[in-house]
């Protein structure tokens, strides 16, 4: 548990824990954002293979090799987060297969689920009958109401 730990004398400025999860999870949305995007390159590329040139297919398979390597770095930076949630006590849930607003959906009803754990809606409360008060008479006859 990270939180328990002593900060190390020979670090000059020792990160508080939540500032640690937070930069976590802007490194995390930051991965999220390069690989949606090479995602959408290669998507645009494949569409647009078929009406490519002879110097355009160099291009693009240029393109294609350098994407791919991109990707493949981004597999060890994904793992190196995941461990990073780990330490920083976090759950870490990959969502690299999804496009990112399959992923923003994702993330966003994980969070109304962590809601809905944290502050369990109100149980609905009983309708109390208000009683009636006895209706008696007077000397003259009269109905009358307390």
């Amino acid at each position: 548990d990270v939180s328990r730990s002593t900060p190390d004398p020979q670090e000059p400025h020792p990160i508080p824990i939540e500032a640690a999860r937070q930069q976590a999870r802007a490194l995390d949305s930051a991965i999220a954002r390069i690989d949606s995007s090479f995602r959408d390159i290669m998507r645009s590329l494949y569409q647009h293979e078929r009406s490519l040139t002879g110097a355009h297919e160099r291009a693009f398979e240029t393109l294609r090799a350098e994407s791919e390597q991109i990707r493949a770095l981004l597999e060890p930076a994904r793992e190196k987060l995941a461990e990073l949630f780990r330490l920083l006590g976090m759950k870490y849930t990959d969502h690299s297969s999804m496009n990112y607003m399959d992923r923003a959906g994702a993330m966003a009803a994980q969070r109304r689920r962590q809601n809905e754990l944290a502050y369990p809606p109100p149980r609905p409360q009983r309708k109390v009958r208000k009683k009636r008060t006895p209706k008696t008479t007077n000397a003259e006859g009269n109905r009358q109401r307390r």
